[in-house]
């Protein structure tokens, strides 16, 4: 009587782990959680003058203003392995870079121009500093097929303060 029960759990553990497995011809939908929005990286020679920044985007005569976080920035930097055998194991760590970036999360971004202007702040900038630029939010699926087509595009702060987009 135990062999029933034991067999038929067996048959739904095989079933399910195939399910999960992808079929031929199957669609690969990557970044379906990114966040739609507007990233800013600034240069870690710049960074140490800016405190805060504002920025404000515009498309089709509608407006909006956000408030930014400015966070440190991070890169990875490799730690020693603990050998030279493929099964040894390495790791990284986030170190600072003395950059900062900051990302504004903006919904229903087109996939057309949009007029950009931000607004750094710090002490040694007086009056704040407002570069206009213009940039065009990018899909990040390439898929058609896959939901969650989201839009985002990226400002970077050179080392002189000026703004460009990244690309």
């Amino acid at each position: 009587m135990r062999r029933i029960p034991l067999a038929l759990s067996t048959v739904a553990a095989v079933s399910l782990l195939s399910a999960c497995g992808n079929s031929p011809g199957a669609v690969e939908c990557l970044n379906v959680a990114l966040r739609p929005g507007i990233g800013v990286d600034i240069d870690p020679a710049f960074a140490p003058r800016v405190d805060s920044a504002a920025m404000k985007a515009c498309w089709d005569g509608d407006c909006r203003t956000f408030d930014l976080k400015l966070e440190a920035s991070t890169a990875a930097s490799a730690l020693p392995c603990t050998g030279n055998s493929p099964t040894d194991v390495c790791g990284a760590q986030a170190v600072p870079t003395g950059g900062k970036y900051t990302f504004a999360e903006v919904r229903n971004l087109p996939g057309k121009p949009i007029d950009i202007t931000l607004s750094l702040a710090g002490p040694r900038m007086t009056p704040p500093q407002d570069q206009h630029l213009t940039v065009t939010p990018r899909t990040a699926n390439v898929a058609p097929q896959c939901a969650g087509d989201q839009r985002q595009a990226g400002i970077i702060v050179s080392k002189d303060g000026t703004v460009s987009e990244r690309r």
